[in-house]
């Protein structure tokens, strides 16, 4: 009985003809086993298309796409099913997409303040009534909280603007009250 054995293993080779990679002459059983082009791409199906004197791949399919290249554009601007992204142009992408992204900004005020953009501002009144002066430094969103429980009263104003149409807001009257608001870069419209 005939072993399996290791190509290292084998006495002899078989000489490979035209599209064969690999010809496997098996001495016991006096018959030639070759790889082939063919047989090694079938099953799983082709991954690409092999040139057999080069072994180069000109092709590569990923899910019925034909993958050309391998793209370095870091804006992703090709908008291309048949290149497929390195690994540094993804993560400039990212990286640049959400360096012009500004996170929640949390402070905490017991007197006269500003909020701009992206502030989240909880205003504690207990030493007095606090006016809050809205700056509308671009697009996007502000939160006053009423941080303390007693009956003074948080004022917001603008420093250029109007709040839902007018020049102040005293709605902020209750404890642990609430506003946020959206800004369009020139205007805050309550939400």
């Amino acid at each position: 009985m005939a072993q399996n054995k290791r190509i290292s293993e084998l006495n002899s080779l078989g000489q490979a003809v035209s599209a064969d990679l690999l010809a496997i002459v098996d001495n016991i059983k006096s018959e030639t086993k070759n790889i082939t082009v063919a047989n090694l791409m079938a099953k799983p199906l082709p991954i690409g298309i092999l040139t057999p004197n080069t072994g180069e791949f000109s092709v590569l399919t990923v899910g019925g796409n034909p993958i050309n290249e391998f793209s370095t554009d870091v804006t992703l601007s090709d908008d291309s099913d048949t290149a497929i992204p390195t690994e540094r142009a993804i993560k400039t992408y990212v990286d640049t997409a959400i360096s012009g992204i500004a996170f929640l900004n949390i402070r905490h005020v017991t007197s006269d303040s500003t909020a701009a953009v992206w502030d989240s501002v909880l205003a504690d009144t207990a030493s007095g009534p606090i006016t809050v002066e809205l700056q509308p430094t671009g697009e996007g969103k502000i939160d006053i909280k009423k941080s303390s429980t007693d009956s003074n009263l948080v004022t917001l104003i603008t420093s250029s603007g109007l709040i839902d149409g007018q020049a102040t807001n005293t709605d902020l009257n209750i404890g642990y009250g609430n506003i946020s608001l959206l800004c369009d870069g020139t205007d805050f419209y309550i939400i």
